[in-house]
């Protein structure tokens, strides 16, 4: 999943899975990119990675936390989904 973000650098990421860090997750070495990137891949799509993802990004100019939320479903496409991110 890719989220167009945009502002002043350097930028925290922190993507999450229905509320909880992607990172934290008992399959979280199944992602790539859920804490360092506006990128989050997932490495082989199960049915426990259906849900709704979500990034938070914060900079240290902002500290406003900006959302993106992406729905995924078992049917989703394993290889792509594009979300933008809104504040």
């Amino acid at each position: 999943m890719t989220a167009n973000v945009i502002g002043t650098e350097p930028r925290s990421y922190q993507w999450t899975l229905n509320g909880t860090d992607v990172n934290l997750l008992p399959d979280a070495t199944n992602f790539t990119g859920a804490t360092t990137s506006n990128v989050l891949t997932i490495l082989k799509v199960a049915a426990q990675d259906a849900g709704t993802y979500q990034l938070i990004v914060t900079n240290a100019l902002a500290p406003t936390r900006l959302a993106s939320r992406c729905r995924c479903s078992a049917a989703c496409h394993p290889f792509h989904s594009g979300c933008g991110l809104g504040g």
